[in-house]
């Protein structure tokens, strides 16, 4: 019973931020999808650990992926090579990000190790046709503050039509 009450503690805290998610792309007239998956992999000392239980992920149409994580939110958006290419990645200095391959998650193009400036010649010099970036969020992030900044990214990178 210990185990089922510490599960339902922790997935209440994340439920309710999904609910308060919801809440504001239902106003902003965002279209969205939401389920719930695991097998994320996430870096935990340089070391790359896979989730085996699900977390809700709201699929933002148009924009990316929006998960609540047990310790953090992130949004992650997929783009072509040649999108990212002409990106200026300097606009999105103000939040943390990583950009990566998406055939292969482990080609890092941009973490908080690496150079903001060598982005587009890493990106250039790989085998990578799409290109992941996602931005992370803390779990005591206000949800308007959230909502807001993915609206900001979503205009930065011009990913969903007027």
């Amino acid at each position: 019973m210990d185990m089922l009450n510490m599960l339902n503690e922790i997935y209440s805290e994340i439920n309710q931020k999904k609910k308060e998610l919801i809440h504001f792309l239902k106003e902003n007239g965002f279209k969205y999808r939401c389920g719930y998956y695991n097998q994320h992999s996430v870096k935990v000392n340089d070391e790359w650990i896979t989730e085996e239980y699900p977390i809700p992920v709201i699929s933002i149409e148009q924009i990316g992926d929006l998960g609540i994580d047990i310790n953090h939110i992130f949004l992650e958006i997929v783009v072509t090579r040649e999108q990212a290419l002409a990106f200026d990645f300097g606009k999105f200095e103000p939040y943390r990000f990583e950009v990566y391959g998406v055939e292969n998650f482990l080609n890092d193009f941009y973490n908080n190790t690496l150079s903001l400036q060598d982005i587009h010649e890493r990106i250039r010099i790989s085998n990578e046709e799409s290109i992941g970036i996602s931005f992370f969020f803390s779990m005591d992030e206000p949800v308007g503050q959230i909502g807001n900044t993915v609206m900001d990214i979503q205009k930065k990178v011009s990913l969903r039509e007027s």
